[in-house]
C-alpha cells in the first residue's frame, strides 16, 4: 500500500464518519502514538507490515486493553484504504507474543510489572521488546516453563543472538530478566552470571560441553560452592574498598574467573578446591586463545586461596600476585628466598610499587632461565650465561632492551654487594642507552587564558566539573589519576589544603590549595555535582547515571573543551606548573616537593623551557677566547 500515512488517516476518519462513529478520547491518543512511527519531521510511506511490527514489539508493555484498542485501529486504517470502507469481522494475525506458552507470558507480565514500578516507559518497553524475543527462543527450543532454563541453553541464545548481531541485547536486557526469575526462585541463583560478558556465556556453553564425561576426575571434597561464590564476593569488596582497586579491573581480573568457576561448580554439583581448579584450569586453556587468559586465572585463584585460608590480603599477597604466582612456585626454595630478600631490600628503599612489580618480574624471568640450564645457586652463574640470557630474553622483547637490563642490573647488583656472587655480573649485561633528553612543551599564555576564560563562563554540570579539573592540574599539578581518585576527605577546608597518596609513587603529599582551586571545586559540588551517588566521597562523579566516580579520561577530555584541539594532553597542566614556578623563581627543592618527585631528575627537565634563567647561563663575548692560529 504506496500511500502517506496522514493520507491513511484522513481516509479513516471519513469512513468513521460515515459509520456516524465518534472519536474518542482514547482513539486519538492511539493514532498520535501511532503517527509517531511514520512521521519523524518528514511524512513516510506507510507500511501496515511495519504497523503490525510495531503492534507486536509494544504489546507486552502496552497491556492487553491498550493493545486491542490498538490493533482495531490498525487493521481498520488498512481496510479503509485499501477497500475504502470498515469492516468488522477481522481475521487478526498472531503476533510473537500471542504464541508464547502461558507460563512464559505469566512471568513476563510480572517483569512487566517490576521494571514500571522503577523505570521509565521507553526504558522498560525497549527491554520487554527483548525479552519477548528470548521467550520465542525458548518456545522454539522446547522450553514451554520458565522453571526450565537451563546455563546451557543460555549459552546457547548468546550464540544465537551473536549471529543475529543483537549480543548487547541479550548481554543487558535479558540478563536482567534473568535476574527477575532467579530473585523470585523460579531458576537457580547462578544462570543468570552466564549472560554477565560473552567470555562467561561461551565459557559455560564449552565448559558444559567440555566437562560432561569427565567429572569423575574430579575432587569431591572442598568448599561448598555457595560458600565460596560468597567468600569470593567479600574478597573483591576487600579489594575494592580496602585497597581502592577500582571496578573494572576487579570485574576483569577476578570476579570473571571467579564467575566461570561458580557456574561450573554449581552445573555439576562440585566443591571447590585447589585441586580442581588446576584440573579446570588446565582442560580450559584451548577454550580460547588468548596467551593470558591462564595466567590471570592463576593470579586470581591464588589470592582467593589466601582469603579462604586467612579471611584476608595483605600488601604483599597482592604484590605477588601483580607477578604471576604460577612462574614464582617453578622456583627452588633457595630462589625463592633470594628473590624475597632482594625485594625486601628494595622496599627499604622506598621503592614505588610499581617498580618493584616489573624488578620482580624481570629477576623470576632471570632466575628461571639459570634455574632450566642446572643452575642451582648464584655462585654457579658466570659472566657469559648472563650474555646468553640477554641475547635470548632480546629476542622475546626487542623494544624493551632498557627495561630488561635495568631491572637484572639492580639484581645482579645486590647479588654482587650481599656477596653472593664473586664477581659482579652485572658487567656482562649490555651498556645502557643514554636517556633522551626533549624540550618540554607547556601552555602559551594564550592557552592559559583560554582556560580561565572557560571557567568564568562554566554553566552546565560538565563545564564545571571540567573547570575543578582543570585548576588542580594548572594551579596545583596534580596528576589526572590523582584528580579522578580525590575525595571530599582529602581537602581541609579550613586550612585550605588537600592531602593525598599519590597513586603512582605512593608518596603522601599536603599542597596548599589556591583560592581559585577551592573555588572551582565548591561551584562544581553545589552545582553540578550529582547529589546522589554510590561513591559519594569522590569529588569527580560521571555526567550520567548511574552516577560513579569519573574515569581518568574525564581530564583529558575537559583540557580539549578548554582549548579546543584534538589532543587533550592533561599532563601539560603539570609541566606548566612546574614551569611557571621555576620561571617565578621557585627553588627547585620546592617544586620537587610540590610535584610530589622523589629525585631532581625530572624537575630539571623543565629547564629547558626557562627561557629567561637559560639566558643568564650564556657567557659574555668579552669572555670568549678566540684562537684564530690554531683555528688555521
Amino acid at each position: 500500500m504506496d500511500v502517506k500515512y496522514e493520507e491513511g488517516i484522513r481516509c479513516l476518519k471519513q469512513c468513521w464518519k460515515e459509520k456516524g462513529h465518534t472519536i474518542t478520547d482514547e482513539e486519538k491518543a492511539a493514532m498520535k502514538s501511532f503517527r509517531g512511527v511514520f512521521v519523524s519531521g518528514k511524512s513516510e510511506p506507510y507500511s501496515h507490515e511495519l504497523a503490525l511490527k510495531w503492534l507486536s514489539d509494544n504489546q507486552l508493555a502496552w497491556g492487553d486493553e491498550k493493545y486491542q484498542r490498538h490493533r482495531k485501529i490498525i487493521y481498520e486504517l488498512n481496510d479503509a484504504v485499501t477497500n475504502g470502507t470498515i469492516r468488522e469481522d477481522y481475521s487478526y494475525l498472531p503476533t510473537i507474543y500471542d504464541t508464547l506458552p502461558p507460563d512464559l507470558k505469566d512471568h513476563l507480565i510480572l517483569y512487566r510489572d517490576e521494571l514500571f514500578s522503577r523505570l521509565q516507559y521507553r526504558s522498560s518497553r525497549d527491554q520487554l521488546i527483548h525479552c519477548v524475543s528470548f521467550a520465542a527462543f525458548l518456545k522454539d527450543n522446547g522450553i514451554l516453563r520458565a522453571q526450565d532454563i537451563s546455563t546451557e541453553l543460555i549459552a546457547e541464545y548468546h550464540a544465537y543472538a551473536d549471529t543475529i548481531g543483537d549480543t548487547y541485547i541479550c548481554l543487558y536486557s535479558v540478563r536482567f530478566f534473568l535476574q527477575f526469575l532467579a530473585e523470585h526462585g523460579v531458576i537457580a541463583g547462578y544462570v543468570p552470571l552466564a549472560l554477565t560478558s560473552p567470555l562467561q556465556a561461551k565459557a559455560a556453553g564449552y565448559a558444559i560441553k567440555r566437562f560432561s564425561d569427565e567429572i569423575s576426575s574430579f575432587e569431591t571434597n572442598g568448599v561448598d560452592a555457595d560458600e565460596y561464590w560468597k567468600m569470593a564476593n567479600s574478597l573483591i569488596d576487600v579489594l575494592r574498598k580496602k585497597y581502592h582497586h577500582n571496578e573494572d579491573a576487579t570485574r576483569n581480573n577476578y570476579l570473571v574467573y571467579y564467575q566461570m568457576f561458580y557456574i561450573f561448580m554449581k552445573e555439576f554439583s562440585l566443591p571447590y578446591s585447589s585441586g580442581n581448579v588446576r584440573l579446570w584450569a588446565e582442560r580450559m586453556r584451548i577454550f580460547d586463545d588468548d596467551p593470558h587468559r591462564n595466567p590471570s586465572i592463576k593470579r586470581s585463584f591464588y589470592l582467593l586461596d589466601i582469603f579462604l585460608r586467612t579471611g584476608t590480603v595483605t600488601d604483599d599477597d597482592l604484590e605477588i600476585v601483580l607477578c604471576n604466582p604460577g612462574r614464582i612456585a617453578e622456583l627452588s626454595p633457595s630462589y625463592q628466598k633470594l628473590l624475597d630478600d632482594f625485594l625486601s631490600c628494595r622496599r627499604k628503599e622506598n621503592i614505588a610499587p610499581a617498580t618493584l612489580d616489573v624488578n620482580k618480574s624481570g629477576t623470576i624471568s632471570f632466575l628461571l632461565y639459570i634455574q632450566e640450564r642446572g643452575i642451582s645457586s648464584m655462585s654457579g652463574i658466570s659472566l657469559m650465561n648472563v650474555k646468553e640470557y640477554c641475547t635470548w630474553v632480546s629476542e622475546k622483547a626487542v623494544n624493551h632492551k632498557n627495561n630488561y637490563s635495568y631491572d637484572l642490573r639492580v639484581f645482579l647488583t645486590y647479588c654482587f654487594e650481599k656477596s653472593y656472587t664473586i664477581q659482579d655480573l652485572s658487567r656482562a649485561l649490555p651498556a645502557q642507552s643514554n636517556q633522551q633528553r626533549k624540550i618540554v612543551k607547556v601552555l602559551s599564555d594564550e592557552e592559559i587564558q583560554m582556560i580561565y576564560d572557560y571557567r568564568d563562563n562554566a554553566a552546565t554540570p560538565l563545564q564545571l566539573r571540567d573547570s575543578a579539573i582543570l585548576m588542580l592540574g594548572l594551579l596545583m599539578g596534580l596528576r589526572r589519576i590523582d584528580v579522578v581518585n580525590l575525595r571530599l576527605s582529602n581537602i581541609n577546608w579550613k586550612e585550605q589544603t588537600i592531602s593525598i597518596t599519590q597513586q603512582k609513587t605512593y608518596r603522601p603529599l599536603v599542597l596548599p590549595m589556591p583560592t581559585p582551586v577551592g573555588n572551582s571545586i565548591y561551584k562544581y559540588i553545589k552545582n553540578g555535582r550529582p547529589k546522589k551517588s554510590d561513591e559519594n566521597d569522590f569529588i569527580f562523579l560521571s555526567t550520567t547515571a548511574p552516577f560513579k566516580k569519573a574515569d581518568a579520561s574525564a581530564c583529558g577530555v575537559a583540557v580539549k573543551h578548554a582549548l579546543d584541539n584534538a589532543t587533550g594532553s592533561f599532563h601539560i597542566l603539570r609541566r606548566t606548573f612546574a614551569s611557571r614556578l621555576l620561571a617565578a623563581g621557585t627553588k627547585t627543592d620546592t617544586i620537587k616537593d610540590s610535584l610530589g618527585h622523589s629525585t631532581m631528575d625530572t624537575v630539571n627537565r623543565y629547564l629547558s623551557m626557562d627561557e629567561e634563567s637559560l639566558r643568564s647561563c650564556c657567557l659574555p663575548l668579552e669572555r670568549t677566547v678566540i684562537n684564530y692560529e690554531a683555528a688555521s
